[in-house]
């Protein structure tokens, strides 16, 4: 039988209440990124929301969230799930020591400076990366290995996963490209597209707009290339916003270009960030990437193009507001792909041409929620000069993730 409310418990539960449904959604439900529990002598009371900011609010001292919290006489548990990973936090009486748990990282940590003041000032500090930063390094670990809604790793929607695909991408049609057998021209080539991908392998669900932008210049016919790429990104999960940027240099190195059969590798660098006040998460990216594209003239116009990548990828420490986020992750990506791409006749007196596909990514390194998934990909491409590309794409990944893309871009 759970204990009943004593009168300073039941004084001091409305207000933690209220507490929660300021940090709740209007529909309060677990289609948040974070859930937060407060338990009081065995009574419960639950809220959701899509802002950590709002969340470390309750570690201010002499803010509103802090006073609805119950005083010092009364023990009391913060249950919160943040992305998908278990934080438990144990807050004893009178003393106030707070014990922080995290299974999934194997942390367990008590701050007890004295008072309930100077044990919550130690777990700021902690928080801030002033303290144990091995174990920051283990929860930020803990949420790329558990869960498909981390911002910077962890699933094909995150931005070390983003960065890899873009970088074979930019491998495999360089701007203006239109996939057949077309020799390269001279000089300058652009292209300017918009995409979009959503994820629903997890409450809350994640979308992710992007823009990206390629820009290259060939020097002679079916020459050297150098290459240059810009991925913006604006996601959202839950709620929860994040904004990502990524540039790439790289060169096109032309290494056959016979009718029948052209072959070309292109090795590429990549620097780029992710951030997100809503989610507690910022991280830079840096990379490597090396991508070969192999393209064979069949029967009746078809061309069957073989990729193949690979790509070293780090996402290092950035500061976000206070606090040091601590995401250290190393991964090699691996990527295939083969597509066959045939003639449709034409189309406003432009030739068009559809294509149909498969990529294979996995990962090695640190572990991911989803260390490899499959990609399958319908495009229509119209004219070759300046080729209009449409794509839809579905995704499969280990563990059942699934996720669906769209793409659009214009070559100038």
């Amino acid at each position: 039988m759970r204990p009943a409310f004593s009168r300073s418990a039941r004084r001091h539960a409305l207000p933690a209440l209220l507490l929660l449904a300021a940090l709740a959604s209007p529909a309060a439900q677990a289609t948040e990124p974070f859930t937060l529990t407060l338990d009081i002598l065995g009574r419960r009371m639950s809220g959701s929301g899509h802002d950590a900011m709002a969340l470390l609010k309750l570690l201010q001292p002499g803010s509103a969230a802090t006073a609805a919290l119950p005083p010092p006489g009364l023990p009391y548990t913060v249950s919160l799930m943040a992305r998908g990973v278990a934080i438990r936090f144990d807050i004893a009486a009178v003393t106030g020591a707070i014990r922080l748990r995290v299974p999934a990282a194997g942390v367990d940590i008590t701050f007890n400076s004295g008072s309930p003041v100077a044990s919550r000032d130690a777990l700021i500090h902690f928080i801030q990366g002033q303290g144990d930063r091995e174990a920051l390094k283990r929860i930020m670990s803990a949420a790329v290995r558990t869960t498909t809604l981390d911002p910077v790793a962890g699933a094909p929607t995150a931005m070390l996963e983003r960065t890899a695909v873009a970088d074979f991408n930019l491998g495999l049609l360089p701007p203006g490209d239109a996939g057949d057998m077309t020799p390269r021209a001279a000089g300058w080539h652009a292209a300017l597209g918009a995409a979009f991908m959503a994820q629903r392998e997890d409450t809350p669900s994640t979308t992710v707009p992007m823009l990206p932008l390629s820009l290259s210049y060939a020097f002679g016919e079916d020459g050297p290339e150098a290459l240059f790429d810009l991925q913006l990104e604006r996601g959202n999960t839950g709620g929860g916003k994040r904004a990502s940027a990524s540039g790439a240099l790289g060169v096109r190195l032309p290494l056959l270009t016979t009718p029948d059969l052209r072959w070309s590798v292109t090795p590429a660098l990549r620097l780029g960030a992710v951030s997100s006040a809503w989610l507690a998460a910022a991280a830079r990216v840096q990379g490597a990437a090396v991508t070969s594209d192999l393209r064979i003239a069949l029967p009746g116009e078809m061309v069957l193009a073989l990729g193949s990548g690979v790509g070293h990828y780090q996402t290092r420490p950035m500061k976000l507001r206070n606090y040091d986020v601590l995401y250290e992750l190393d991964n090699t990506a691996w990527r295939n792909s083969a597509s066959l791409s045939w003639p449709m006749g034409r189309v406003a007196d432009r030739p068009l041409r559809m294509a149909a596909g498969i990529a294979d990514t996995r990962l090695n390194g640190h572990d991911t929620a989803v260390p490899s998934w499959q990609e399958y990909s319908l495009s229509a491409v119209l004219g070759r000069a300046q080729p209009v590309r449409l794509s839809l794409g579905y995704l499969a990944g280990e563990g059942g993730y699934h996720a669906f893309q769209a793409g659009l871009s214009v070559a100038f």
